[in-house]
């Protein structure tokens, strides 16, 4: 490593460690140059963060736009389970897991689609505050009664 000296247009003096460059002043920095490269990236920084806080979430229209800032801000309140609980179907697997079709989406064993209302999946019928649901049918949960959304005998189990 071969150490120059060199003087930029400022009068600073500058050491470099070159392997074999000579230092020239074509070679040697400009510092202006640099000061002037930093000051306006430093300020196209700050001009890029200000406009970004006033565009909100881009490609969606007004009311999407809402929907995010409010699902963002947290839930409002607690929701309130359904009083009708509709059970399509039921599969337990060979390994003891199963999966209830409830109000039409997928329930894996040991989740609750309703906050407090432990749900308990059994061999052809599920369990909801300790009353069987078989599927097809509707299961009132304000007076716990049941009614059969099939016609009698449309209903197998394999």
């Amino acid at each position: 490593m071969i150490e120059q000296q060199s003087s930029d247009l400022l009068g600073c003096g500058v050491r470099r460690k070159r392997s074999g460059i000579p230092l020239t002043p074509q070679t040697a920095p400009s510092w202006p140059k640099l000061a002037l490269l930093l000051t306006l990236s430093t300020t196209a920084v700050h001009a890029l963060a200000q406009s970004s806080e006033n565009l909100g979430p881009l490609f969606f229209n007004a009311a999407e736009r809402q929907a995010i800032v409010q699902k963002r801000a947290g839930p409002a309140e607690q929701e309130k389970p359904p009083s009708m609980v509709a059970l399509s179907g039921v599969l337990v697997r060979s390994g003891g897991k199963g999966t209830a079709w409830i109000n039409g989406q997928a329930v894996p064993e040991g989740h609750s689609p309703f906050p407090g209302i432990p749900v308990t999946i059994r061999p052809g019928h599920i369990s909801i505050m300790n009353h069987a649901v078989l599927p097809g049918q509707k299961l009132d949960l304000t007076n716990s009664h049941r009614v059969d959304t099939l016609a009698a005998g449309s209903v197998t189990r394999r």
